[in-house]
C-alpha cells in the first residue's frame, strides 16, 4: 500500500539585512518525492516542476529504494523575503522479513 503526502518548507527573513541560508534535510529511504511535483514559490511567484530558481541553488540526492534522499537548499533572502518549497511524496511499503 502507498500513501500520499508533501513535503513543505517555508523560510521567511524577519530580519533588516539579507541573510545567507543553508537548509540541509535527509528523508528516510521509505519517503520517496516526486521531483516532477515540485513548486518554488518566492514572493517574485512560482516556477513549478523544479528546484532551479535565480538566487536558490538544491542538491538534491536519491538512491535506491533503500537510501535517504539528501535535500540541501542555498539562497539568499532580502529582508521581509521568503521562499516557500513544496514537493509530493509517496510513503512506500516496508517489507518485514523474519
Amino acid at each position: 500500500e502507498r500513501v500520499r503526502g508533501a513535503y513543505i518548507l517555508h523560510i521567511r527573513n524577519e530580519g533588516r539585512d539579507a541573510a545567507a541560508v543553508r537548509y540541509v534535510d535527509q528523508l528516510p529511504f521509505f519517503l520517496k518525492p516526486l521531483w516532477h511535483t515540485a513548486k518554488v514559490i518566492t514572493d517574485e511567484g512560482v516556477r513549478h516542476g523544479g528546484l532551479g530558481l535565480r538566487g536558490i541553488g538544491a542538491v538534491v540526492s536519491s538512491g535506491d529504494n533503500s537510501e535517504a534522499t539528501k535535500l540541501v537548499l542555498d539562497t539568499v533572502l532580502p529582508p521581509g523575503e521568503s521562499v516557500s518549497i513544496r514537493v509530493s511524496l509517496l510513503k512506500m511499503h516496508v517489507h518485514v522479513s523474519e
